[in-house]
Order: C-alpha cells, then structure tokens, then sequence
C-alpha cells in the first residue's frame, strides 16, 4: 500500500521532507458537541448568579460563596476544554529518522513529545482506560470506540487516540510501526502487533 498519501475515516497520512505525517482529528458528534454547549450556557448562567450573589452578600459569608466559585469556575474550565476539544482538537504523529514526534493541540496551539525511536520498545492497541478529565470524550459515548494506542518508550508509556474504534486503533498502530521499522530495522515491530492482538482480544 502506498503510505505516501492516505486517508482512512479516522485519520489522514502524507509523506512530507521530515518524514510521514499522521492526523488524527477528533469525530465530530453533534449530540455531544450541543451537550457540552449547553452545559457551558449552564455554567455561565451558574458564575453570574454566584458573582450576583456575591455582590450583594456581606464581607462575612463572602469566603464560602468565594470558594464555591472557585470551584465552579475550574468545573466550567473543564467542560469548556471538552468542547473546544470536540470542536478543534487533533493529534498528530511524525516520524522522522530518528525520533517520532507526537503533538496533542487545539486550533494549532498544544504540546508536541518528542520520543526517540531508539528509547521505544513497543507501539501498541489497547482497550481504552477511562480517565474523567481526558478531553477526547469528545470521540466516544459509553460503550463505543473504546480503544486506544499506547506508545512505550524509556520506561513510560503514552497513551494517544483514546476513543478511536479497535480497528482504527490497529491501523494507526500500523501505520506507526511500518514507518518506524523502515528507519530503524530492529524495531520489534512483530511483538509490538502480537501484543496489540492480545490486549483487544482478553
């Protein structure tokens, strides 16, 4: 198959002068983008009241109505990361001779982890492991897309494409390993996929 340039539903691959480029961007799912907006309009509606209130209470109830907008203000800053990621957030892999860069971002601004290919031990599929603050909930409801990819590299592992389906999961795992296994001949490439076929098949 040609890797240069490739598109699959859940992800879209070229070949640039670094080297093969993958993006993952989230799906979009309209329920979940208009439920995350209308608990932002919950949220927003919730800080005015509280700040009202704050207004007009005396200097003495103030720290208890100050801590409860504290604590919602960081619960509102939650759901607002969740939609903006929904809305534009991606991943994407680059590997190039030596290392395998993978970028996490929304509309362009995020962190890119830079690993290099020979500190990786495996790139593996896996069933998906729930985390409450994780922002590609945007990708999944409960009891779909379950899988993600796990990178192992110098000791720790680094989980990226929570939510995508398993077979998505396996081809991006693919994609990967192939390109890694070009640049580096030694990579364990046939242990890494027969890991991946146990952890979604236990």
């Amino acid at each position: 198959m040609n890797r240069n340039e490739y598109v699959n539903p859940a992800f879209k691959v070229a070949r640039e002068s670094e080297g093969l480029r993958i993006g993952v961007p989230v799906k979009p799912e309209r329920f979940r983008t208009l439920l995350n907006l209308v608990w932002l309009l919950v949220w927003a509606a919730g800080e005015a009241a509280i700040i009202l209130f704050l207004l007009g209470t005396p200097s003495g109830s103030r720290p208890l109505a100050g801590l409860i907008l504290t604590t919602f203000t960081l619960a509102g800053g939650i759901v607002l990361w969740r939609w903006l990621w929904i809305m534009g957030g991606r991943e994407t892999f680059l590997v190039t001779p030596t290392a395998l860069l993978a970028r996490r971002e929304i509309w362009g601004i995020g962190h890119t982890r830079k690993l290099d290919l020979e500190k990786i031990r495996s790139v593996r599929a896996e069933w998906l492991r729930y985390r409450v603050i994780y922002p590609s909930w945007g990708r999944m409801f409960v009891g779909h897309e379950e899988s993600q990819i796990v990178i192992q590299s110098a000791g720790r592992a680094y989980p990226y494409g929570r939510g995508l389906e398993e077979a998505e999961a396996r081809g991006l795992v693919d994609l990967l390993q192939e390109e890694m296994e070009f640049h580096r001949p030694q990579f364990p490439g046939a242990r890494s996929a027969q890991m991946a076929r146990a952890g979604l098949n236990a």
